[in-house]
């Protein structure tokens, strides 16, 4: 049923695409492969093409549900549901009609711009592939010796870990960030009525001490999770954390959260300046303080991530394999080794921030973002790690060219990739083709797997594990082996970020991704620091260090001055330390004297009455019946 659904799904959209689209599925372009797996899935119609696609009959998308040619609806950008059979073809009409696979857009620069109507035709690509395994790979010399922490990055094994961290997020940023906070602040202030409000009154300008105060107070929320902010300030005795009104009050914390800022709006053009505007001195200064502090070994991974973001935004992307599945993709470049991260590119669509345009129709947008993120690492004989969304046999000249070797899956629909005497496989089998610099090898284990390399002889190897059903040795593609053991950095990378996410819950996406940069901040100085110094400490215990430290250094907590009565809320010492009954003590006229029970004459759980008793509890001076007053007295607060 579901096959034959996808049948007539696929009818129906290479109707709507015409016939320039109508191979989409059978298509070598990286694009065509692209645009047909999100109109197939559903996903088509949250590209940010809808998002603009009010161009044409002010459709509405994101606004109010638009009814389909059958008479159902297509709801808005935050609807449950994914589009059905019926409803998708009046968004397919609108969208592919102004659809450029490679986003090519042309117009004048600072003004909206249309995307060309005519899909580009790219020209194939052969390669004079041999069907044998007498390949020998050319590995690139690579030196080691300077790989690791730099000298000039001013840190030693003295330095503490605000040392380790300062060193990736200077001074100078944390001013930077200073100044524009209290340059939004006059900028809020000009826009209100006149108006008293009580926060906006009482506002300072903020300095770099109370940034960075402020940023640890947000860096130990992480560790301490509630469930609003304000709950961080309170004083139930059940879930008070005296040490943040200690070190900043609660009204002071909002202001600075509501006017944290890293651009100036009023100078900045986002029309000009790109969608990353109001992030982009941040990203910048950030990602250049990766590289000076840290040469990277031999080893590099690159691959993409997500960080959660559901609200509206032109560059929302959606990956299903994801644990956020909604969210902000960030391509990010990893040491092997360490898992450092060498540096961070958002994907802000048609926008992103490429270099290499020359060889867009060469290595496709993918590629650009390898050469882009890589640039810097050229002609060092390090040795790349990659999905298939990246590789093709295009990319693997480029960087063989620049003396960079690289491994990864590879799709079989890219251009250059040999189709023709493909012999089927049974499982276990291989097959490998090479081309001069390359070697292309398929693997059939539960599916057939495709890897494409610069740097691997065809052959097997033993994992070091046996079948469990049969007992024999399990041995896998050499190739595959190594990938398997470099590809996961950036992953591992994300699985130690989720412990503790500094980021909340914001209606900014600029402010969510800081925090996100800030966390991968914090990684990478806990990555410098046991580089430097050996220690293997947790990465929580790290961030936890670094918030005492800059406390300490940069923070005068208050004490507390509440004078007057105690509070009501305050927990008799009668309910949580340990009491005993002893005998009341003899009097020079008796014995064993008695007093009345102080539970007995007053309690309110049951009828009041006299009652003489021999003992009493001394911490608290107060004469107790043995059965049941001792316990409640010392159980109850109203007893």
């Amino acid at each position: 049923m579901a096959s034959r659904k996808h049948e007539l799904f696929d009818q129906d959209i290479n109707e709507l695409l015409g016939s320039e689209f109508s191979e989409l599925s059978d298509s070598d372009d990286e694009s065509d492969v692209d645009i047909f797996s999100r109109v197939r899935s559903g996903d088509f119609i949250f590209s940010e093409l809808v998002r603009d696609a009010d161009f044409n009959h002010d459709l509405g998308y994101l606004d109010e549900p638009v009814p389909g040619p059958s008479g159902d609806t297509v709801y808005s950008n935050n609807r449950p549901n994914k589009p059905t059979l019926d409803s998708v073809d009046l968004v397919i009409n609108e969208v592919v009609q102004n659809y450029n696979p490679r986003n090519d857009f042309t117009g004048n620069e600072g003004t909206e711009c249309r995307p060309n109507l005519k899909r580009r035709k790219l020209p194939p690509i052969t390669y004079p592939w041999v069907n044998d395994t007498n390949f020998i790979p050319h590995i690139f010399p690579f030196d080691s010796s300077k790989s690791g922490i730099n000298a000039d990055s001013g840190i030693s094994k003295e330095s503490t870990n605000l040392d380790f961290f300062l060193s990736l997020f200077p001074m100078e940023l944390v001013s930077h960030i200073v100044e524009q906070t209290n340059l939004y602040f006059h900028e809020v202030v000009s826009k209100l009525p006149n108006v008293s409000r009580s926060e906006i009154d009482n506002w300072y300008n903020t300095n770099e001490s109370e940034m960075l105060c402020f940023l640890a107070l947000c860096i130990l929320m992480s560790h301490v999770r509630k469930n609003k902010i304000k709950e961080y300030w309170s004083t139930n005795t059940v879930i008070q954390t005296p040490f943040f009104g200690q070190a900043m009050s609660r009204n002071r914390f909002l202001i600075l959260c509501r006017m944290l800022h890293f651009n100036n709006s009023i100078v900045t053009n986002s029309k000009t300046l790109g969608r990353l505007h109001k992030i982009n001195p941040i990203l910048c200064s950030i990602n250049k303080s990766f590289t000076d502090n840290f040469t990277p070994y031999e080893n590099l991974a690159l691959d993409e991530t997500i960080f959660l973001w559901k609200g509206r935004l032109l560059f929302r992307q959606y990956i299903p394999s994801k644990r956020a599945r909604f969210g902000i993709k960030l391509f990010i470049i990893s040491d092997c080794k360490t898992g450092y991260v060498l540096n961070v590119l958002p994907y802000i669509g048609s926008e992103t921030q490429l270099n290499f345009e020359d060889l867009s129709d060469k290595v496709g947008m993918s590629g650009q973002v390898v050469l882009t993120l890589t640039e810097s690492f050229f002609n060092l004989g390090h040795k790349l790690y990659l999905d298939n969304w990246y590789v093709s046999p295009s990319l693997a000249e480029e960087l063989f060219s620049k003396s960079t070797n690289m491994c990864g899956t590879c799709l079989p629909t890219r251009r250059g990739v040999p189709k023709e005497g493909l012999k089927k496989l049974k499982k276990g089998e291989t097959d490998s083709h090479h081309a001069q610099f390359m070697l292309y090898e398929r693997w059939l284990d539960q599916r057939e797997v495709r890897v494409l390399s610069t740097m691997h002889e065809h052959g097997m190897k033993e994992t070091g594990k046996r079948d469990p059903h049969t007992g024999q040795k399990i041995v896998k593609p050499v190739s595959v082996l190594d990938y398997n053991q470099h590809m996961g950095a950036v992953d591992a990378g994300d699985m130690q970020l989720s412990f503790n996410e500094t980021a909340r819950k914001s209606l900014k996406w600029y402010k969510k991704l800081f925090f996100h940069l800030l966390d991968v901040t914090i990684r990478n100085a806990y990555i410098l620091q046991h580089q430097m110094t050996g220690k293997i400490p947790q990465l929580s215990e790290f961030r936890k260090e670094l918030v005492r430290e800059i406390i300490e250094k940069h923070c005068e907590m208050k004490k507390d001055k509440r004078g007057g009565r105690p509070s009501a809320n305050i927990t008799p010492l009668r309910l949580t330390q340990c009491h005993f009954l002893e005998p009341i003590p003899a009097t020079v006229n008796k014995d064993r004297p008695r007093r009345k029970c102080h539970v007995c004459a007053n309690t309110t759980r049951r009828p009041q009455r006299r009652q003489d008793t021999y003992f009493m509890c001394i911490p608290c001076n107060v004469s107790l019946c043995v059965h049941p007053c001792m316990m409640e007295y010392h159980t109850y607060r109203n007893f």
